[in-house]
């Protein structure tokens, strides 16, 4: 464990190749439940989006029971077992952990994440609940920054296992992802030579 800045925590390898597996194997069977968001402007995000638990609106920012901003399909329960590998690293780092949000994205090797504060959850949350997020697949460059978006940050890689959860003193610290590397990934074939990102939250 790597404690990057206060109540901010890199596990490098932290996830078993079994593990990244199961969460691939997961993506596979649910692939066609991914679609493209449009922000506000009407624009499309490079990246495309499954929600579970509540489904989040790139174009008001909120949280709904349905894709609001898509196909209005209900939203779909969290895997218990992704539920639990988060918990396992928030427990360890913060002592407590509640998930009722997993927001999983998938990225092509052109795929960028602006710097963004996430602030759609509840106060209680945005207090300093912990955030847990997951890499499989490719590497990318991920940047953990301050508290305002001009704000320096600090170019993290992410590779393929690894898990970086934040909280507390760093809940509502800016961040994103500047570049997807190409990598000699075992899941190459299952993700189109792309990432899997797994983000764990509560509402």
């Amino acid at each position: 464990m790597i404690e990057v800045c206060q109540d901010a925590f890199l596990f490098k390898g932290g996830l078993k190749l079994d593990e990244q597996r199961r969460l691939v194997s997961w993506y596979t069977s649910a692939s066609e439940d991914f679609y493209t968001p449009k922000l506000k402007s009407g624009h499309p995000m490079s990246i495309t989006m499954n929600c579970l638990g509540h489904h989040w609106s790139a174009k008001d920012y909120n949280y709904y029971s349905h894709r609001a901003d898509a196909d209005n399909k209900e939203v779909k329960p969290i895997e218990p077992f992704i539920v639990e590998l988060a918990k396992m690293f928030a427990d360890a780092c913060f002592g407590e952990s509640d998930f009722d949000i997993c927001i999983c994205n998938h990225y092509n090797l052109t795929s960028r994440l602006g710097m963004h504060v996430d602030n759609s959850e509840t106060q209680d949350s945005l207090r300093g609940k912990p955030i847990v997020s997951f890499s499989v697949g490719a590497s990318c460059i991920f940047t953990f920054g301050g508290f305002n978006r001009r704000d320096s940050g600090l170019d993290i890689r992410l590779d393929s296992g690894d898990a970086f959860l934040f909280g507390g003193a760093s809940r509502l610290r800016y961040h994103g992802v500047s570049k997807v590397l190409a990598t000699d990934s075992p899941f190459n074939d299952d993700l189109n030579g792309g990432r899997l990102n797994f983000t764990l939250r509560k509402l």
